[in-house]
Order: C-alpha cells, then sequence, then structure tokens
C-alpha cells in the first residue's frame, strides 16, 4: 500500500514563536522560551511535544556531510512507472536504504528526489543506484561538491499563516 502524505497541521501565533526560538538553538531550555514568549515553562512543554507528534517539530542532529571529507553526499531524482505495486516496491527500497537519509515526493522534473549519504560515488552506484533502476525512470544524479547556504528556518517562519 502506499503511503498518504499526512493532512496539513495548523499552529498559532504562540506555537510559531516558540518555533521561532527552537529552531535558533534546539537545546534552548523549555524555561528560556516561556521567559521569551511569554507562557509558562509547562505550556512550552506541552506545546513542544503536541507538535512532535503532529510532526511539525522533530529534534535532529544537523550533522554536515559534505564538511566531513568523508562521505559521498548526492541528491538522486526519479520518476516510477503508475502503478501502485511499482511505487510500493521504490518506498520499500527507501525505507529500507540506510543511505538514503531523506526522501520527498515533487513537484517538478522529478516525481522523486532522495538525499543520500554514501562512503563513494562506487557505493552510490553499486547500492543505491543500480537496485532502483528497475524501479525508476529517469534517473539523475548531483553530487555534491560544497554547501552555499545552511539552513535557515527561522526566516521561513515569517511565511506561517497564523
Amino acid at each position: 500500500m502506499v503511503e498518504k502524505h499526512p493532512s496539513k497541521v495548523r499552529v498559532d501565533a504562540v506555537d510559531a514563536r516558540i518555533l521561532n526560538w527552537l529552531v535558533r538553538d534546539v537545546s534552548m531550555p523549555f524555561r528560556t522560551i516561556a521567559a521569551k514568549v511569554g507562557i509558562d515553562e509547562r505550556t512550552v512543554a506541552r506545546r513542544v511535544q503536541t507538535m512532535k507528534k503532529q510532526g511539525v517539530f522533530r529534534e535532529t542532529a544537523e550533522i554536515d556531510w559534505v564538511d566531513l571529507g568523508t562521505v559521498t553526499v548526492a541528491y538522486v531524482g526519479c520518476k516510477t512507472s503508475a502503478g501502485d505495486e511499482q511505487r510500493a516496491k521504490l518506498y520499500k527500497f527507501i525505507s529500507g536504504q540506510p543511505r538514503i537519509v531523506e526522501s520527498f515526493l515533487t513537484v517538478g522534473q522529478s516525481e522523486y528526489l532522495l538525499k543520500t549519504v554514501t562512503g563513494s560515488v562506487r557505493e552510490l552506484r553499486e547500492e543505491v543506484l543500480m537496485p532502483m533502476e528497475p524501479l525508476t525512470s529517469d534517473l539523475s544524479t548531483s553530487i555534491i561538491s560544497s554547501q552555499i547556504k545552511r539552513p535557515n528556518y527561522s526566516s521561513a517562519l515569517s511565511l506561517l499563516e497564523v
């Protein structure tokens, strides 16, 4: 069975202000956020927990794979033939492949965009691309040589409709 995208979750102005502080420093104590937002610490904790359950907020380690220098980071774009069975096979491969660290359903040239981290270009080819070939079409790869902008979610929070 093909997974469906969950419904959109709405956040209010208080959630947006909490998120604004969390994206600046995910380790910021709830009491500090509470003081900055003007609410109590338990309310911050409850709202963060709710946003985690909804999938709005995830605490993750941000690793700069490119600067580590020992791996190959690549984005792989692809399409799949029509049919739930073929998509289910592709989703199963993506879910089970530890070298695929992020995956996206897109609108554009590629139907899917996958971020991969492998030990080498050869490993990318043998462990990710070759097994995907029978499940996809229009497979394209872009290997990252350097990052020119770090994620800046703080500025994007201003786009929320709250």
